[in-house]
């Protein structure tokens, strides 16, 4: 009787543990069947992602990504340094004055007088900043005759050439009026083809010719100056 009760209680023990064995057995089997399920499911709703997840993918799209940015950005620098230059500013606001080869225009020779002559001190008297008795601005040659006409001889004006960057000096003589042409587009003043002497101002020149003629066969020597008839001309608006 104690051996087959011995049995019967080692069987039990026995089929306990295979009971126990397929309980544990079925309960890792279902959850490892729902994970993948919910795994499975996971990566078809977000297949896309999944597939750029991969290493090889992901570095590739974080180069392409990363050079895009120094690519946009380096542009934008470059885009913004070209447009915001204080350096282009100043070109756009303020152009470099390039002089044609002749005047072509009246706002040409305003710029042109404004540019380089005014800081040369032209049309003033020397040594003063009140502008010259002589100095009409921007008056045609009929406007100057028209000027002269009642002078007497040997008075004379001066107006901004049409012509030349220079000027011309309208001159009253016995016969009529004699015009020379006075260069300017250099360094100094001098008269074209009769005088080759040299002035540093166009104040300069004028006082020169006051005791030294011009030419010799005609005996200019300049000794007064032609007014404007107003005292408010404005010099054809080389001074505004």
């Amino acid at each position: 009787m104690k051996c087959k009760a011995r049995r019967a209680r080692d069987e039990y023990k026995r089929q306990s543990l295979r009971a126990a064995e397929k309980g544990l057995v079925a309960g890792l089997s279902g959850l490892f069947h729902k994970t993948h399920l919910n795994g499975s499911g996971h990566n078809r709703r977000h297949g896309t992602a999944a597939e750029h997840s991969s290493p090889s993918a992901e570095a590739s799209h974080s180069h392409a990504t990363s050079a895009g940015q120094l690519t946009s950005g380096h542009y934008r620098h470059r885009q913004h340094h070209r447009y915001s230059s204080p350096v282009t500013q100043s070109l756009t606001e303020c152009p470099v004055w390039i002089r044609p080869t002749r005047p072509n225009s009246r706002e040409s020779i305003i710029r042109w007088f404004k540019e380089e002559q005014r800081p040369k001190r032209a049309g003033y008297e020397r040594s003063s900043n009140t502008i010259a008795p002589w100095f009409h601005g921007i008056i045609s040659r009929q406007e100057s005759e028209a000027l002269l006409t009642n002078a007497v001889e040997g008075s004379f004006l001066v107006r901004v050439s049409e012509r030349i960057w220079g000027y011309t000096l309208s001159y009253r003589n016995p016969s009529g009026f004699k015009h020379f042409l006075i260069d300017a587009s250099g360094d100094h003043y001098n008269f074209l083809g009769v005088d080759q002497n040299r002035h540093a101002t166009l104040a300069d020149l004028i006082n020169f010719h006051k005791e030294e003629v011009i030419t010799t066969s005609g005996g200019e020597l300049l000794q007064d100056p032609c007014r404007p008839r107003s005292s408010a001309a404005d010099h054809g608006g080389l001074f505004l």
